[in-house]
C-alpha cells in the first residue's frame, strides 16, 4: 500500500479539501475520500476520492461541466434536441435526425446537452476546449453515475448503444465489459471464439477469461466446437456473455 498523504487544505482546480471522510455507501471503489468545497457561486460540497482529485478527473461539484456545456451550446447555437416524452420511455432525436432512447426519470439529467451519435454508436456530447482539444461526455455514464475505474456495458450489444434505458445498462469492470464484445473483424467462422486450424484441419474453440486465453479443444465438427464455446461462455462469462 502507498503512503497516506493528507490532502487537507489543498486545492484541486475548483475543489478545496476540507477533511477526510468515510467511504460513502454509494461508492463502489475503495480508496481515501475527502469532503471538498467548490469555489463556485453556490459553494457546494462534494465527496471525492484521492485518485479523482490527483488525476484531475473531478475538478468541481459538477458546475464546471454545466458551464462547459452551456458555453458550447451558446457558441454553436445547437442547444435544442427534439424530445418525445409521451410514451413509456423518452425518445431523443439528434440534429441529424438520429434517435436515441432513455428512461423518463433521467430527462432532467440529459436535457441540456447537445447529443449526437458518435462513430462507435454511442450517444455523446462533444465539448470543444481551448487549444483545439475536445472532450466527449457520454450519455450512458451520466445516467448510470458511473465512477472512475468502471465502464458501462450495453447488455444487448453494440447495436443498441443508442438505447440508454437502464434495463440495457450495467456498470462493470473492463474484463466483464469485454465478455460482451462481438466477434472481431478477422473472424472467419462466424462465431466468436471458434476458428479453423489449417495445419491440423480442425475447428478450435477458445475463450478469454480474466485476461487468460483458455483452449477448449479441437473438433472435426463445427457445431461441436460452437457448442463447447457456448458452454464455456456460461461458465466463464455468466451474465456478461455476448448476446
Amino acid at each position: 500500500m502507498g503512503k497516506f498523504v493528507d490532502l487537507t487544505g489543498q486545492t484541486f482546480d475548483r475543489l478545496k479539501v476540507i477533511k477526510r471522510v468515510p467511504k460513502p455507501n454509494s461508492r463502489k471503489i475503495d480508496g481515501v475520500f475527502w469532503l471538498c468545497e467548490c469555489s463556485c457561486e453556490s459553494n457546494n460540497t462534494t465527496v471525492v476520492s484521492s485518485g479523482e482529485l490527483k488525476s484531475g478527473n473531478t475538478k468541481s461539484c459538477g458546475c464546471l461541466r454545466k458551464e462547459m456545456v452551456s458555453d458550447f451550446n451558446k457558441l454553436t447555437k445547437k442547444r435544442y434536441i427534439t424530445y418525445n416524452l409521451l410514451g413509456e420511455y423518452g425518445i431523443g432525436k439528434t440534429l441529424k435526425g438520429e434517435e436515441f432512447y432513455f428512461d423518463l426519470e433521467d430527462y432532467n439529467l440529459i436535457k441540456d446537452y447537445c447529443w449526437h451519435i458518435g462513430n462507435r454508436g454511442y450517444v455523446i456530447c462533444t465539448i470543444h476546449l481551448e487549444d483545439n482539444k475536445k472532450h466527449d461526455i457520454l450519455f450512458h455514464r451520466i445516467v448510470t453515475k458511473c465512477e472512475e475505474g468502471y465502464e458501462v456495458d450495453h447488455i444487448n450489444g453494440k447495436k443498441t448503444r443508442n438505447d440508454n434505458r437502464k434495463y440495457n445498462l450495467r456498470v462493470c469492470v473492463h474484463q466483464q465489459n469485454m465478455c460482451n464484445y462481438t466477434k472481431p473483424k478477422n473472424n472467419t467462422s462466424g462465431v466468436k471464439g471458434v476458428s479453423w486450424d489449417n495445419r491440423h484441419s480442425v475447428w478450435k474453440a477458445y475463450i478469454t477469461a480474466k485476461g487468460d486465453r483458455i483452449n477448449l479443444g479441437s473438433y472435426s465438427n463445427f457445431d461441436k466446437a460452437v457448442s463447447s464455446r457456448k458452454e464455456a461462455e456460461d461458465i466463464y462469462h455468466g451474465e456478461y456473455k455476448n448476446k
